[in-house]
């Protein structure tokens, strides 16, 4: 065991060592570059460039092939990319870019990856018109913002402010990992058209806007079913104001035709500004099965949902929420009304609240002052903890620097 933990320490340092930083700026010291493309360019594989922020970068599109981290040479601060990066798929490939504002967008091809065998990109930190991911890329949008849209097929976005998500249809079927969307504010909407995965879509704020006309927020066109497992959105706050004809805050597609029993609602504020106009859910098409519901907090006309437990349902009144600059509902009338089920609290332990200020997942956990540091953003943790066990705790971050 010694010999092998000794193996394990000189490997551990080998490979450490083979990886280099590499620096962008316009010192003109010796081993730094002018250009992002020349260091990507000499960068070996799990290379690191750092890029200086007080610099414009204009070099049109960056194609990367190999595992690599672009990031800002100053924590907090991104450097500025007028062009796109490029990122070429390979089976367990790794890809990093951190503090980076483009004027395009952050692409990637499948190249050489598999379904066994996945690339997997890191955005964190970005600013960017466009993140888009092909087939067996692996998406894992951190703390970042676009103007237009997030395509992706697997994976998970987090914690950003965004104008809209759009997940895309595989070329398989069934797959059965699932992508998270967690703790984003979503200007316009959520459009799901996947049968290979299933969601959970949790702590999202989609009430920016809520007077303009929105014919829906969430729209799942079609999605993965098993009698066993359960597609998840909660803890969202959604407020639209839909003119065209069947809008709907949750609505179910036409071309589906997969049974909708598995697609739970729990603790989202459902807010219809315009009761009259439309629905906070509603199926369409040749879906079989309702939405399944459970302490939500529903306003306006109800199609295909079925009112398991707990939820409240004010109709058609000429009540209206107020939220804060996150989407957190501050009326007491939706606080504390959430499920009382230990895994349903706050992370101030009260009972939980609705919409983004409830549960694990609540939004608080995904903004922070502490420019530099590591942030938490998915925190697994015993709900219970019974004298003589030994606490497991699992926690992913992501380093702004």
């Amino acid at each position: 065991m010694i010999n092998f933990l000794l193996l394990a320490i000189s490997l551990s340092a080998f490979f450490s060592a083979q990886a280099a930083d590499i620096y962008v700026n316009n010192s003109g010291q010796a081993g730094t570059y002018t250009t992002i493309t020349a260091a990507v360019a000499a960068a070996s594989a799990n290379d690191r460039i750092f890029v200086s922020p007080y610099a414009v970068y204009d070099e049109g599109v960056i194609t990367i092939t190999q595992n690599l981290t672009i990031a800002s040479a100053v924590s907090g601060t991104r450097f500025s990319y007028v062009g796109s990066f490029s990122i070429t798929g390979a089976p367990n490939l790794e890809v990093r870019i951190i503090g980076a504002e483009l004027s395009n967008g952050i692409y990637t091809t499948t190249g050489t990856a598999t379904l066994a065998n996945k690339s997997h990109t890191y955005i964190i930190d970005c600013k960017a018109n466009q993140f888009s991911f092909l087939d067996f890329n692996v998406a894992h949008i951190l703390f970042s913002e676009t103007n237009l849209v997030v395509n992706l097929e697997h994976g998970e976005v987090r914690g950003c402010n965004l104008h809209r998500i759009s997940v895309n249809e595989g070329p398989n079927v069934g797959i059965g990992d699932t992508v998270f969307i967690v703790g984003n504010t979503i200007k316009t909407n959520i459009t799901w058209r996947n049968d290979d995965n299933y969601f959970y879509i949790a702590n999202n704020n989609l009430t920016a806007n809520k007077t303009t006309a929105r014919s829906y927020r969430i729209i799942i066109w079609e999605h993965l079913y098993n009698s066993n497992v359960n597609n998840m959105i909660i803890n969202n706050s959604i407020a639209f104001n839909g003119t065209s004809s069947n809008p709907a805050a949750i609505k179910s597609g036409s071309i589906n035709t997969s049974n909708l029993n598995n697609v739970w609602l729990v603790n989202n504020i459902l807010e219809e500004v315009s009761p009259t106009a439309g629905f906070v859910t509603y199926k369409d098409g040749s879906n079989t099965g309702d939405f399944q519901g459970y302490y939500n907090y529903h306003r306006g006309s109800i199609s295909s949902f079925n009112n398991v437990v707990g939820n409240i349902n004010i109709g058609a009144s000429a009540d209206t929420l107020s939220y804060d600059s996150f989407g957190r509902c501050t009326d007491a009338q939706v606080v504390d009304k959430g499920s009382p089920s230990l895994i349903y609290y706050d992370i101030d332990m009260t009972r939980n609240n609705l919409g983004t200020f409830g549960g694990p997942w609540s939004i608080d956990n995904y903004f922070s002052t502490a420019t530099g540091k590591a942030r938490v953003y998915d925190l697994s943790i015993p709900f219970e903890i019974w004298s003589g066990q030994t606490p497991q705790v699992q926690a992913k971050s992501a380093h702004t620097k």
